[in-house]
C-alpha cells in the first residue's frame, strides 16, 4: 500500500474514556447520545471495546462551542 498525504489516511482513534474527559460528561450521557445518533459513531475495536475517530469528536466539540456562542442550544437536552 502506498502512503499518501490524504488527511483521512492519518485518522487516529481515541478511547471512550478520553472522549468523556474531553466532553466532560458521563458514560451514561455518551451512550444516550450514541443511541440518538447525536454524537459521532464509535468504532468497535474489540469484543467489548469501542473507540472514536479523534477528528470527528473534535469537530463535534467545535460545533457545540459554535452553537453555544450563537445561542442555538439554549434549553437543549444535551446541556442537562
Amino acid at each position: 500500500m502506498e502512503y499518501t498525504n490524504n488527511p483521512d489516511f492519518y485518522q487516529s482513534l481515541i478511547s471512550a474514556k478520553e472522549v468523556l474527559r474531553r466532553v466532560q460528561r458521563s458514560k451514561a450521557w455518551l451512550y444516550k447520545q450514541l443511541s440518538k445518533n447525536a454524537f459521532p459513531r464509535s468504532v468497535k475495536i474489540g469484543t467489548r471495546s469501542i473507540s472514536f475517530i479523534e477528528s470527528e469528536v473534535e469537530h463535534w466539540i467545535k460545533e457545540q462551542i459554535s452553537a453555544s456562542r450563537d445561542g442555538r442550544h439554549e434549553g437543549h437536552q444535551w446541556l442537562c
